[in-house]
């Protein structure tokens, strides 16, 4: 999609590098996970080569490119939003890594000064900008449950030991 909109190597190779890195963790599933059928495997890589093929040679549109771009920041969205909702319902974050979201809400945030540099495509901007957007709102549910996490899980402890006891 990039490619073929003219949007420069720097912006979208890190998505295509994370890409093959999925490539290869579904291959190493595949090679230790014998439940998995030939024909699973075989619709897997059909889709993910048509797609890929898909993107590479021109096939879409610029109007379906538009429409590619939204779902990127659909899924983004959807992806995300689960979490965010449910960390408001429980008033914590739970067992969730601090540092593994911190780490991501550095990365969009350079991932967001890339793409706003070197591209003025509004919906390949869009879907960064919400990703971003959701991973501040993850950091700041951090900031605001940090000790109620620790609360929720001492008074769990008590309860269990409570629970020993009797």
């Amino acid at each position: 999609m990039s490619m073929a909109r003219g949007i420069p190597f720097s912006v979208y190779g890190e998505t295509l590098i994370i890409m093959a890195q999925n490539f290869v963790i579904i291959l190493m599933i595949w090679r230790y996970n014998k439940a998995i059928g030939l024909a699973e495997k075989a619709s897997v890589f059909l889709f993910f080569g048509g797609y890929g093929f898909c993107l590479f040679t021109n096939v879409f549109t610029p109007d379906a490119w538009s429409l590619i771009s939204a779902s990127n920041t659909a899924l983004t969205v959807f992806s995300k939003l689960p979490q965010i909702i449910q960390n408001f319902r429980m008033g914590s974050t739970g067992q969730m890594a601090f540092l593994t979201f911190l780490l991501n809400f550095v990365g969009s945030i350079a991932r967001v000064g890339t793409v706003l540099m070197e591209s003025d495509d509004f919906m390949f901007r869009l879907q960064y900008l919400a990703g971003l957007f959701l991973n501040f709102i993850i950091i700041l549910q951090f900031a605001m449950y940090w000790n109620v996490a620790k609360k929720v899980d001492a008074s769990s402890t008590l309860d269990k030991n409570k629970s020993k006891k009797d």
